[in-house]
């Protein structure tokens, strides 16, 4: 099984929060994960903001980007082409996205097609986001958070990074 991850869900890999569990047993159990390109940014970027609102200071913003950067190189990341961007630019308008949002949208959707039959199971922890994934035919099962489209828990389990499976 692999799976893609958009920033909501990578964020909670390297950031404890409501969810993290869940994230880390996806992980851990996924033959592959990926993401978007610009999930790089948008990890920098909401750790920063963590930063400014208190959450947490300066010193753990540095330790938690160097893990994201050092761990970065374990996901399968789908690059931004012409077609892609325009694709998202089409679910944005679609589902009312915000344009990373459905440019994780498209990029997992690019995935799931590379995959030739695949199954892909779509982690994200936006509920506009995850209803448009769901009405375009990608997988969210209850077993990692969204029953009911509200995100649950299940047993931690200690993040791995296994070998790919192909």
């Amino acid at each position: 099984m692999v799976a893609y991850f958009d920033t909501s869900y990578l964020v909670k890999l390297f950031l404890p929060e409501n969810g993290t569990d869940t994230a880390k047993e996806l992980l851990a159990s996924a033959d592959a994960v990926s993401t978007s390109l610009i999930s790089y940014a948008e990890m920098g970027s909401a750790l920063a903001r963590q930063k400014r609102e208190g959450s947490i200071n300066e010193a753990t913003q540095n330790k938690l980007l160097a893990e994201f950067r050092a761990n970065w190189i374990r996901f399968e990341r789908i690059g931004l082409t012409e077609k892609l961007v325009a694709r998202a630019g089409e679910l944005a308008d679609i589902y009312s996205l915000k344009g990373a949002d459905a440019i994780h949208l498209a990029s997992a959707l690019e995935f799931a097609k590379a995959g030739n039959g695949i199954k892909v199971l779509f982690a994200t922890a936006d509920e506009k986001l995850r209803k448009g994934a769901v009405r375009e035919g990608l997988s969210i099962p209850a077993k990692y958070g969204y029953e009911g489209g509200k995100p649950g828990t299940v047993g931690e389990k200690k993040m791995k990074w296994g070998k790919r499976k192909r």
